[in-house]
């Protein structure tokens, strides 16, 4: 992957989630929390397996972090959403097949990269860190 493709991949993902994040700001429904929160897992999970990832592991870490920012911002939401409406959310897409393929791809990409050993970028390392405690947040 050169250079110029791998910068256009990696300005996409943040992309994906802003619109969402950019809700965050008004009140937020139960459905956009969950929405969001897959979206940011995608997002990930697309940083992750870039095919030019060991090329620029730094890059695909600011990625990361970018991310994390988006869902420490979607986590401090988590009070204005309403309880039961979430709870409702939440089961609705924890019985959706689609939500199990998304976050077995998650895992499997982190395992991947650290199979991988960050390809020996302590940034990217961090960055996973990162976002997976801000996702236990959600």
């Amino acid at each position: 992957m050169n250079k110029y493709a791998f910068l256009a991949a990696f300005a996409a993902v943040p992309a994906m989630v802003a619109p969402a994040s950019a809700q965050a700001a008004q009140q937020v429904t139960a459905s956009q929390y969950v929405k969001t929160q897959l979206a940011i897992l995608k997002g990930a999970t697309e940083l992750l397996t870039l095919e030019g990832i060991a090329d620029a592991p730094a890059e695909v870490a600011a990625g990361l972090n970018q991310l994390a920012q988006m869902t420490a911002a979607l986590a401090s939401l988590k009070s204005t959403v309403n309880t039961s409406e979430l709870e409702a959310a939440e089961a609705e897409v924890r019985n959706d097949p689609e939500t199990h393929m998304v976050g077995q791809a998650f895992i499997a990409a982190v395992s991947h990269v650290s199979a991988n050993n960050f390809y020996n970028c302590e940034q990217l390392a961090i960055a996973v860190q990162t976002l997976s405690a801000a996702m236990e947040q959600l």
